[in-house]
This record gives C-alpha cells, structure tokens and sequence, in this order.
C-alpha cells in the first residue's frame, strides 16, 4: 500500500522484531536496540538532558539471544505490540521478554516515519518532523498490525525466510499458532490495537497500557485498559 506519511507517498514498509520461546543456543545476546536506533535514541536524550552521554548507552545485552532457535514443541499463541507516539517498540523490551518467558511470540512493530526505524541494510528512517497525531496516523497504524497478522498467516505456511529473503531462525514457522492472536499497545499504541480490532476479527483480545479511547469500540471480545 501507499504509505501517506512522508514528505513524498511511497510504498510501506515496517520492520517486526520477534521474541518468542527459544532452545538452546550460542548465539549472541540481542542489544537492546539497533545501532542506528540506539543512535538517535541517545542523541535525543543528551539533547534533552544536556548531559554528554556515553555513544553505547542503549546498545546494552537484553535476556534475548539474536536469531535463535524456536522452542520446539506445540504451536504458541502470537502478540502483536504496537508502540506509544515516537517510541521505538524496544523500549518496551523488558515486557516483551516476559511475555515470550510466559511462551508468546511477541511481534513488536515499528511503525516507520512514527519513530526512528533500522531497517536490514543499515538504513535508518527518522520520525518525520510535524507529524500529528491525527485519524489519518491511526488508520496507517492499524492497517500495521492488520498487514503483519497477515504475514504470520504466511509464515506459519512453512515459509523459511523474511521480506528481505534473509533466513529465519530454525522451527519459527512452525510454533505460530494462527488460532489465538492477542495485541497490546502503549500511549498511541492502544487506540490503534482499537482500531486494528475493530477492523479484523483475527485478533481475539486486546490491552492498551496508559492509552485513550479514540472513536467508538464496536467489537466484542476481551479487552483491557490499562
């Protein structure tokens, strides 16, 4: 789809960072946010603070290991994360970690041109100045969390790699379980779970921390206000 937010309409593109279940592994622990992200993150707040901060204040190792094997096993319930105005979803991690301790797959969504956005190849993609929080930025946000749910309908088909044809980490397709999908926001991010609700009946609770009611709620499935 056309992506309405930039200064130039262009297609969409969001990056989902996943933490789930894992086996054993090697692999490196995750920092807590991506080079790029963790950059503009910190020059935010030395700007705000006024304090000369260290360049790898954000960069520390999460309990999450990058790319690890998915715990084998019975398929696991998936949680799509949306995040408060101008914050990256890792800033959130600490939950994200404690949910996917409880056995979830926890989709954290980057909502580009909303936050600072890292993609694959290093590119990074800034909040774009102005922005306001408006019908037009929730509509955008929702149909995030409606598309994603449709990439893990793909995923769970067996697929073995992501948009960008990079290699998945091992047994992730099949632990997804398509039947019981939950989402979650901060701020900003509740009124779009509300949206995404209100639009696709594929998601079966919803919980909005320190978030505002935005338009009507016309589904009737769980849901929790924080």
């Amino acid at each position: 789809r056309t992506n309405p937010l930039p200064p130039t309409p262009r297609v969409r593109e969001l990056m989902v960072q996943l933490w789930y279940p894992a086996g054993q592994s090697r692999q490196p622990a995750a920092a807590y946010m991506t080079p790029g992200v963790a950059s503009v993150s910190t020059d935010f707040l030395r700007a705000a603070t006024g304090v000369d901060l260290p360049d790898d204040l954000l960069s520390f190792p999460t309990h999450s290991l990058q790319d690890a094997p998915a715990l084998p096993g019975a398929r696991r319930p998936i949680l799509l994360f949306s995040h408060g105005f101008g914050i990256p979803a890792a800033l959130n991690t600490s939950l994200h970690e404690e949910l996917a301790s409880w056995g979830y797959v926890v989709a954290g969504i980057d909502h580009t041109f909303d936050t600072a956005v890292e993609f694959p190849d290093g590119r990074v993609e800034l909040q774009r100045p102005g922005l306001l929080i408006d019908d037009l930025l929730r509509e955008v946000r929702a149909a995030d969390l409606r598309f994603v749910l449709d990439q893990f309908t793909a995923l769970a088909a067996a697929l073995d790699s992501d948009a960008g044809h990079r290699q998945l980490p091992s047994g992730l397709a099949r632990m997804l379980d398509l039947t019981r999908v939950g989402a979650y926001g901060h701020s900003l991010g509740g009124p779009t779970v509300i949206g995404a609700m209100n639009q696709d009946p594929g998601i079966d609770a919803g919980a909005a921390l320190d978030g505002t009611l935005r338009g009507p709620v016309t589904f009737e499935r769980p849901f929790l206000m924080m």
